[in-house]
């Protein structure tokens, strides 16, 4: 993230302090979240957000504390750094890797992403802030291509996509970048990999518990991202969307003209800013990727509310809005019970219908139809059971595998199997 405000390689608080204040600095491990700010902010330049923007939201910095101060006992050592596009998350995985290395005398840290060019990516963020002038008397020897080594003895190197590349290593820290896009025999294989350790001696010795950090946009619905980030899996999160990076906005910039006002109401300004750090993406940028992109795919990838449901046959489908419960009526006529029935018509790709209906004396009575883009007319689709616990019966029409309005064989195969 050079060039950019509070990133390395761009004017920044360090350029206050002389390179050998900065080189003296380097090796004085901080000891609380403060000091740990104050060193990133001094001896790299790198401005960091302490505190979210967006309600329900984590700062970056929260994720550098997690990852530095080795989480709190009996807290689990891994974590899950769901971000948004631009986000910083892949920056702050070698900020989190600097970190390591410089104070954890002896750690191994290995980095795997979804391709080895992800790997290639984070890697080169690392290389460069070893690089500084600062932080480069650290380094033993060359830096090769896909290895760093420390003069105290410490390593990061990455890791190709294979299941024998993850296999044969046992670090301490395994950062995963880009998850969604993983092998899923490789991401189980990852899991077995790391190993705790003490790095140092004497005062200075640290347990490093062995933990593996997920990061990465969530792509999929039911991708491993989405399987991560659900409650109860052991895992913290560490969630931030586009408001929470934004740049400081300046007074004199008028919100109600703002394309970015429904999703930042004006918090870009708030004078807290000054003091928690202001993010690295330009409020120009955001205003143009919004403006480029569609409205599913801005939630996903900028805001982090819920996965790109670009392929799903009803991609608007929101359970909290969509979805609510309720005791069918069951009525008699004839002997023939009442009860409920729901169902999906798939259509075409991009067209899609779905309904839910309760059968009243025979009659069909709709509870939804909705085509997307068009207005809604009735309520939600409810989810619900007879009397006496049996299911309501569910029923669908796999129109979606009809190729063109006229391949009704292709509906009546999928409708036999």
């Amino acid at each position: 993230m050079p060039g950019v405000p509070g990133a390395p390689g761009a004017p920044g608080a360090s350029g206050a302090l002389e390179a050998r204040e900065r080189g003296v600095l380097r090796v004085v491990r901080p000891q609380t979240p403060n000091q740990l700010h104050e060193w990133l902010r001094c001896v790299l330049g790198v401005e960091v957000p302490r505190a979210p923007t967006e309600p329900g939201s984590s700062a970056p910095f929260d994720y550098l504390c997690h990852a530095f101060f080795e989480g709190a006992a009996p807290e689990s050592p891994d974590g899950v750094v769901w971000a948004n596009r631009g986000g910083g998350k892949t920056f702050y995985a070698a900020v989190a890797t600097l970190l390591d290395l410089a104070f954890k005398p002896g750690i191994e840290v290995r980095i795997l992403g979804g391709s080895l060019e992800q790997s290639g990516r984070a890697y080169e963020h690392l290389r460069r802030l070893f690089e500084r002038e600062e932080m480069r008397g650290l380094v033993d020897g060359a830096i090769t291509e896909r290895r760093l080594r420390l003069r105290n003895g410490s390593r990061a190197e990455i890791l190709a996509q294979s299941e024998a590349s993850v296999r044969g290593t046992r670090p301490q820290k395994l950062r995963c970048d880009e998850v969604d896009l993983f092998d899923p025999e490789v991401w189980e294989a990852a899991q077995l990999t790391t190993r705790s350790r003490v790095c140092g001696e004497g005062a200075g010795a640290v347990l490093v518990r062995g933990a593996v950090e997920a990061i990465g946009t969530m792509h999929r619905p039911r991708g491993l991202m989405a399987s991560l980030t659900r409650a109860g899996n052991g895992r913290r999160v560490f969630r931030w969307g586009f408001v929470d990076v934004l740049e400081r906005c300046p007074q004199e910039r008028a919100c109600a003209a703002c394309p970015l006002w429904d999703e930042c109401a004006g918090r870009a300004k708030s004078p807290s800013r000054a003091r928690t750090g202001a993010g690295h993406l330009r409020i120009d940028d955001a205003c143009a990727m919004k403006a480029r992109a569609g409205r599913g795919a801005w939630e996903a990838e900028m805001l982090c509310r819920r996965p790109v449901a670009r392929d799903a046959v009803y991609p608007e489908f929101d359970p909290a809005l969509h979805v609510s419960p309720f005791d069918p009526p069951l009525l008699e006529r004839g002997g023939r019970p009442g009860g409920a029935s729901g169902g999906a018509s798939g259509g075409l790709r991009g067209r899609s219908e779905v309904g839910g209906v309760v059968l009243i004396r025979r009659r069909r009575r709709p509870l939804s139809d909705h085509r997307p883009g068009a207005p809604r007319r009735a309520g939600p689709v409810r989810r619900g059971t007879r009397r006496g616990g049996a299911p309501v019966r569910p029923a669908a029409r796999p129109a979606g595998r009809a190729r063109s309005d006229r391949s009704s064989g292709a509906v009546r195969r999928g409708a036999s199997r």
